[in-house]
């Protein structure tokens, strides 16, 4: 569709684009998750990369810059695209931060993995309405999403594992103000290679924008309204959520979801006074008969 590129760079300051992959891995036990986000007019790049491991301890890396080259790689982490639209390699190779409870040690990570898209890539303007495409599109100049199939070998230390799972992966691009917001809540599961969804919802004072998609039968089936019924720990924590999901077409799913692993990261805008938290988590999902697992990410303030 010709958006899965670099794309020219804007000239806001802020003007900036992130490619993220995750993926969760059932028979190990162990959820992946990493971005890399390119910011040429502030002269910086930031990578992220966490894995949650079956012991419960947490494998990480996360750092800022400097922008050196156009393309995707940054620290020790990697995005190559194979085919567009479709297959990407994703590798590391360094140490990472393993943290267990209060103690940190140093791991050697070596990770060689390929993603595989399942669908066609959804681009989330295709959820407008009457032709308001501004409305779907607050956020920056563009979302799109996908979701896969990741295999390859992942080395944790002494873990040595064949990686085989479902998982997704998004790129935007443009100038990414997270400032106004008063909420972002974003959710995307995998049933099966034959099924998943992507569902977002920003909340920006008392307006709400939705958007995704439900796959199924083979196509993307855009989403035009989401009603998201959340429980929460305290400290707002989210435990689980109920999802009440409208297609386009008229089709109404209806999806059940609790947290299965958190992993708490604090906000990316080091600009935001606010104080925001973003809560980011492995979460199952329920669809009728249809079990699957996938990421639950809210950005609250």
């Amino acid at each position: 569709m010709g958006t899965d590129i670099i794309h020219a760079f804007g000239d806001h300051p802020d003007w900036n684009e992130t490619h993220y992959f995750n993926f969760y891995d059932r028979k190990n036990d162990i959820c992946g998750l990493m971005r890399i986000v390119l910011l040429p007019n502030r002269k910086e790049k930031m990578m992220a990369c966490f894995f949650t491991m079956p012991d419960g301890s947490v494998v990480s890396s996360r750092h800022k810059l400097d922008f050196d080259k156009k393309e995707l790689a940054a620290r020790n982490l990697r995005f190559e695209q194979i085919t567009p639209d479709k297959n990407w390699t994703l590798t590391h190779a360094g140490t990472m931060t393993r943290t267990a409870g209060s103690k940190l040690r140093q791991s050697q990570v070596e990770m060689n993995l390929k993603f595989d898209g399942l669908n066609d890539i959804f681009d989330y303007r295709e959820c407008a309405l009457d032709g308001v495409t501004e409305r779907r599109d607050s956020r920056s100049d563009g979302h799109t999403e996908q979701f896969g199939k990741i295999t390859g070998r992942l080395s944790i230390g002494l873990d040595e594992l064949d990686i085989v799972a479902l998982g997704g992966r998004y790129q935007t691009w443009g100038v990414r103000d997270t400032t106004e917001l008063t909420s972002w809540k974003w959710l995307n599961c995998q049933f099966s290679e034959e099924c998943a969804l992507n569902v977002s919802k920003l909340t920006m004072g008392d307006s709400e924008i939705d958007a995704g998609f439900v796959y199924d039968d083979g196509k993307n089936i855009p989403i035009t309204s989401a009603k998201i019924d959340t429980d929460y720990h305290i400290g707002r924590k989210p435990r689980s959520f109920r999802l009440s999901l409208n297609g386009r077409d008229g089709q109404i799913f209806i999806v059940t979801g609790r947290v299965v692993k958190n992993l708490e990261l604090p906000s990316a805008n080091a600009d935001d006074a606010e104080g925001s938290k973003t809560f980011e988590a492995l979460a199952k999902y329920d669809m009728g008969e249809k079990m699957g697992y996938g990421m639950s990410e809210y950005l609250l303030r």
